[in-house]
Order: C-alpha cells, then sequence, then structure tokens
C-alpha cells in the first residue's frame, strides 16, 4: 500500500503535524523517492495533538482515538519495536511473544503469539487496554472481536521506508510523541540519505546485481515496491527482479539462471535458512555466480525482516555486505550480530 516519497511523506505529516482529525485512506505513491534532506531542514516544530483524534488506519478503516492511551497493547514485533522507539514504552503493557526488542519489551504482559489463532482475546481483555496495535488482514479475526467489544485496534501495514516513517509519525501523534517523533524520523532519513548520496558516487563498472530471497517454495524474491526491494536500489545495486510491479514476484530457477545476479542476500529468521551453506547447495544454484563467488549473505533477521527503525540499521548493513569498499561496516557490537555468511 505505502510507496516510498520522502518528501511528500515530510510535508504531509512533519512540516505541517495536523492536529485535526487525518483525513481519508492514503494514496498510492509514486516509487521514486525524493531526497529526504531537501525538507528536512524546513521541518517545523511538532505540535501537540487534539483529541478525540480520528485515524485512517492501513486497512483503511477509521478509528477514533479518544484520548491519548496509556494502556496499549501490541499484537506484533514490528508495532512493539516502534512504540518503543518513539517513547511510548512505559504506555505498552501487553505484547506478543516473539516481541524480543528491545529488551525492555520482555517485561510486558504476553498475549499469544502472532497469528490471530494464537492470540489471547481473553488476555487482552484483560489488561484494559486503552488501544490495540495490530497488522494487515491476518488480525482480522482478532481486530472484530476487539471491536465488538469496543476496544480500539489500529493496524499498520507499510512495507517501504516511505510508510515506515509515516506510521511512525501517526504513532507519535497517537501516544503524546510528536517531538521525540519527529527527531527520530528526521535522524532516520539523514541515515537513509547519506547510503543513497554514497551509492551514487559508486562507479557503473562496479555495479551489482542482486536477488533477495525471500522464500524457496515457491522460489520468491523481493520487488522494488517492498522495503527489502527499495534497500538493493538505496544502495546501488540492481534488483534482478525489478522489473516488476509485485511487492514479492514468484520466478522460476530458469528466470533466475538467466538473471544470475551477482550477489544473493537472505534473512536468518528463514527455518529453511540455517547457513549459508544451506542456500548454496539447494538444487541449482551451484552454477549461480553469487555461489561461485562466495556472494551469498544472511543478514540478522530480527533487523532485516521487521519494517521498524532499526530497518535503517539493516540498510546500513546490506550496503557495506554490497560494497564493502565503499561502505565502512556499521558500528555496532559486533558484526556477527549482524551479519551471518560469507563476508567479501
Amino acid at each position: 500500500m505505502y510507496r516510498s516519497v520522502f518528501g511528500a511523506i515530510l510535508l504531509a505529516f512533519i512540516g505541517c503535524q495536523p492536529s485535526s482529525p487525518r483525513p481519508g485512506p492514503r494514496p498510492e505513491r509514486p516509487a521514486t523517492a525524493a531526497k529526504a534532506s531537501e525538507t528536512v531542514d524546513a521541518l517545523s516544530p511538532a505540535v501537540a495533538t487534539t483529541f478525540p483524534y480520528e485515524v485512517t488506519d492501513g486497512l483503511g478503516r477509521k478509528v477514533i482515538v479518544a484520548k491519548i492511551p496509556q494502556r496499549i497493547v501490541s499484537l506484533s514485533p514490528k508495532n512493539t519495536e516502534m512504540l518503543f522507539a518513539v517513547g511510548a514504552g512505559d504506555q505498552t503493557v501487553g505484547t506478543t511473544t516473539y516481541c524480543n526488542y528491545p529488551p525492555a519489551a520482555s517485561k510486558t504482559e504476553k498475549v499469544g503469539g502472532f497469528s490471530a489463532k494464537s492470540l489471547s482475546l481473553e488476555r487482552i481483555v484483560n489488561l484494559q487496554p486503552d488501544l490495540v496495535f495490530s497488522v494487515g488482514e491476518l488480525h482480522a479475526p482478532i481486530i472484530q472481536e476487539l471491536e465488538r467489544l469496543g476496544i480500539p485496534v489500529i493496524a499498520f501495514t507499510a512495507d517501504s521506508f516511505g510508510g515506515l516513517f509515516e506510521d511512525l509519525q501517526l504513532l507519535g501523534r497517537i501516544t503524546g510523541h510528536e517531538n521525540e517523533t519527529s527527531t527520530l524520523v528526521r535522524n532516520l532519513i539523514e541515515r537513509v540519505d547519506r547510503v543513497k548520496e554514497k551509492a551514487r558516487s559508486i562507479p557503473a563498472n562496479e555495479k551489482l546485481t542482486a536477488f533477495y530471497y525471500v522464500w524457496g517454495q515457491p522460489l520468491t524474491g523481493a520487488g522494488p515496491n517492498s522495503y527489502l526491494g527499495e534497500m538493493i536500489q538505496f544502495c546501488g545495486a540492481v534488483n534482478i527482479v525489478e522489473d516488476t510491479s509485485t511487492r514479492f514476484p514468484k520466478l522460476t530457477m530458469e528466470v533466475l539462471l538467466a538473471k544470475n545476479p551477482d550477489v544473493i542476500i537472505s534473512s536468518t529468521n528463514h527455518s529453511d535458512l540455517k547457513s549459508v551453506e544451506n542456500v548454496e547447495s539447494r538444487p541449482g544454484w551451484s552454477g549461480l555466480k553469487a555461489v561461485q563467488t562466495k556472494r551469498v549473505h544472511l543478514l540478522d533477521g530480527n533487523l532485516i525482516s521487521r519494517c521498524t527503525p532499526r530497518t535503517v540499521d539493516a540498510l546500513e548493513l546490506m550496503a557495506h555486505v554490497l560494497y564493502p569498499a565503499h561502505f565502512a561496516a556499521p558500528n555496532e557490537e559486533s558484526n556477527s550480530d549482524h551479519a551471518n555468511g560469507q563476508q567479501p
């Protein structure tokens, strides 16, 4: 639903900071992003939100938030990370068993797993939440039950950098952390711009083709309209499935062999990807250039598999993995915490 356009998002959601109810469903956005830093300097101070506040969420549902919520339940790791990132961790009383970041999230009550079937409606209700944050259609059954009980639910569905920044701004308004969120988003955008700016200086003869391996059965990649596809583009590489409008296109082994990417990237979170060797030994993959040159990389799934503020950490890591001569390793406690596989 979301496509990246930082300039429009900043003007509409940071610079203006409306205190009136948020208007209708979010429009589709062009895939080409303006340079974020061109508008960062023009940002105005955040303005406190006026309640009741009407929100149109990622599912196109209109939700009235009566007041700043003091008891929030998050039904996904992504939402939990965003809540703590904008400063609403103390307001978060319930999360899922998969919400493992930040560490403080482990101190919250657990309401089940991620899928609707694994979530406990009873536990959620017993926490007496002012507001529940869910994801998309996957949570439709639990959303319906909570609505029936009069508990407001807002679904976040962003799958692009622009959508992430938009959701963070909305979350900051709803939870009363406008100032913290504006600073957070500004810093994230500036970091993204630094990667994009450096990528533009990479010589044409060093440009790489890349494939983000999303799933094996069926063989699925990350298209240009997903945040994973955006990351490849921002880093200066060419996505081998860039000619599709599908976020996660399926392709045949014949197509993969024909495209023959220089680099293959995936996540450590996939149950069928225990190691780089597992990827390299897949049937038919021995002839791929990325396998032959040891350019298969598994990045920390907790960073790259969730569209959260830490996705910018993943972007900086991907840039280093793709072009180590141009991008220094991110300043983290240990590179082994973020990458598992052959280093270039």
